[in-house]
């Protein structure tokens, strides 16, 4: 499958998916494993609970795009410039693949979450279910 980069949440529509990087300077986030009460968790990359917890912010594209996206529970919200001085905002959501226990977003999971490297999350990548799409 094809991996794409950008640096925030899901891509645009018909686009491919991203690796995503936290923006510079974001409020300092809560580890992933921490819970709202501080009691530790156990970070399981086939849970849906883990996983969209690790995902949850705002994320920034790496590819120069100058788009953001802000991922709260189950749905993206992407924000960018239109190039004419208007700010865009598209909304997306994001769904749980219970068969093959992923996260995932587009016409029929077209684009799905790459398990994260390290936790917390602080690169997501998105993945082409069947290698097509545009960097």
């Amino acid at each position: 499958p094809e991996e794409t980069s950008v640096e925030g949440s899901p891509t645009a529509s018909g686009t491919s998916a991203a690796t995503a990087q936290p923006p510079v300077n974001p409020p300092p986030p809560m580890p992933l494993g921490v819970s709202a009460n501080r009691q530790p968790q156990e970070y399981d990359p086939e849970s849906e609970a883990s996983v969209v917890a690790a995902l949850q912010g705002l994320w920034v594209n790496t590819g120069g795009k100058g788009e953001t996206y802000r991922v709260r529970g189950l749905e993206a919200e992407r924000t960018k410039g239109t190039g004419k001085g208007l700010i865009e905002s598209r909304p997306f959501t994001l769904r749980w693949n219970v068969a093959k226990r992923r996260l995932e977003w587009g016409l029929a999971g077209k684009y799905y979450l790459q398990a994260p490297e390290s936790v917390p999350m602080l690169k997501a990548v998105w993945i082409t279910h069947d290698g097509k799409g545009r960097p």
